[in-house]
């Protein structure tokens, strides 16, 4: 996931702005270290920590996870998250309503993909996504910004 992953982060960091009071991200399931490295580049201040198996299986992966897991996994880095702190996500999210645009017919078959080939897996609407990250004690989810269907999203802490 080399390529896309540097295609899509570059497009993210051309309009997110979330890195620049950052001193420290740790990219978990960060595979070789691609989206770090990206960061890094533009926000060479940061200390990165690319937090992964020695397989990288964890890349955009709250889509393939069901909501139990999902709701462990982000219960355990809001443990590991100083008070001020926020989690990032980069993901899909499900519309709404159906779109026959491009962006739309991809999401909608990554959504067939997930349920066909995972155990509870599904491209979640943004409502699902705040329900989750909440049931994990956050305080909000925060859309910021969308990059070749890929949402950027902020969790945080404490508001």
């Amino acid at each position: 996931m080399l390529n896309p992953t540097t295609i899509i982060m570059k497009k993210i960091l051309e309009t997110y702005k979330g890195f620049e009071g950052l001193n420290e991200v740790v990219d978990v399931g960060g595979g070789v270290g691609a989206t770090l490295h990206t960061i890094i580049s533009k926000y060479p201040h940061i200390k990165g920590v690319n937090y992964d198996l020695p397989q990288p299986h964890l890349k955009w992966i709250l889509h393939d996870w069901s909501d139990e897991r999902c709701l462990k996994l982000l219960n355990n880095c809001y443990k590991a998250l100083p008070d001020s702190g926020k989690v990032i996500i980069v993901d899909l999210i499900l519309p709404l309503f159906p779109e026959t645009n491009l962006t739309a017919k991809y999401i909608f078959q990554h959504d067939m993909l997930m349920l066909a080939y995972t155990h509870g897996g599904n491209v979640r609407t943004e409502k699902q996504l705040e329900e989750l990250t909440k049931g994990a004690g956050f305080a909000s989810l925060n859309v910021v910004c969308c990059a070749y269907g890929f949402s950027v999203m902020e969790c945080y802490k404490k508001m």
